[in-house]
């Protein structure tokens, strides 16, 4: 089973380069402040990556990761990413990313206003429009995402979250550069 599973690997990048279209890479920032009550809250930030490569002309796999440093503690992310191109008209075209995400807090998971060390795996899917500014620019706008994950804290509490949120309660925009 296992040489079978490492055969169809190599038959999988091997025709990648037959029917490669590019490479595709996604960086996210984020920066916030933000107030919850009427004291001062420190900048947050988040840096994320996204690297892909088309293995056919709508199909791109590649990989997500990332670094965030909330309030206390910091965070890094890690894992696959899938992005599938469909409903293609000129320059305006739809997308759906799927996400597995491992994710490590260390003492930045806030829980009853306490901050924790805790291990997040997650799975996320969410629709995008695309618009093609150049051969090698495009804008994004992703308008939803359906969400479900499991966090592992370290005072020995697990949490459960499944979450959809529409186009008006978690709006992304972005950059993709293609080359």
């Amino acid at each position: 089973m296992k040489r079978i599973f490492i055969i169809g690997i190599l038959v999988l990048f091997s025709c990648a380069g037959v029917f490669a279209q590019n490479w595709t890479v996604e960086p996210d920032i984020s920066i916030n402040n933000t107030v919850w009550d009427n004291s001062d809250a420190p900048t947050t930030y988040s840096v994320y990556l996204d690297v892909g490569y088309y293995i056919t002309e709508d199909l791109n796999i590649g990989l997500h990761g990332g670094y965030s440093k909330p309030i206390n503690g910091y965070s890094f992310t890690i894992g696959p990413a899938v992005r599938y191109d469909f409903l293609k008209f000129e320059r305006i075209y739809f997308s759906v990313f799927g996400n597995l995400y491992y994710s490590r807090y260390f003492g930045s998971y806030s829980l009853n206003n306490s901050y924790y060390d805790a291990t997040l795996v997650s799975i996320a899917f969410r629709p995008a429009l695309f618009f093609t500014l150049s051969e090698n620019i495009e804008v994004y706008w992703r308008f939803a995402e359906l969400y479900y994950g499991t966090t592992w804290i370290d005072n020995g509490r697990t949490r459960n979250v499944f979450a959809l949120a529409g186009p008006f309660s978690n709006p992304t925009f972005g950059l993709v550069f293609r080359f």
